[in-house]
């Protein structure tokens, strides 16, 4: 007789609902390569956070400086706004 083995799931909701989808991603990114009067550092590492469904908190930097910028996404995927929130130093 085999044994019997009880496999048990567990999902972090909360990390999984604050995670940001891959079309979300693909459309900053698409945004950013396109700005015209922005030049974005693609160099920089890129810390995200979704704190809302539709917005995202995107941080870029790099070993002691960094912008934030919220961007916010319509009801089709698309980005509404994307504006800087803040700067830092470390």
């Amino acid at each position: 007789m085999l044994p019997t083995v009880k496999f048990k799931t567990m999902w972090n909701y909360n990390a999984i609902d604050k995670t940001p989808t891959v079309a979300q991603v693909k459309a900053i990114i698409d945004y950013m390569e396109n700005d015209q009067e922005i030049k974005y550092n693609f160099g920089m590492m890129m810390g995200m956070e979704r704190p809302k469904p539709n917005k995202i908190k995107l941080d870029l930097n790099d070993a002691g400086f960094g912008i934030i910028y919220e961007i916010i996404f319509n009801d089709d995927g698309n980005i509404k706004e994307f504006k800087e929130i803040s700067r830092w130093m470390s």
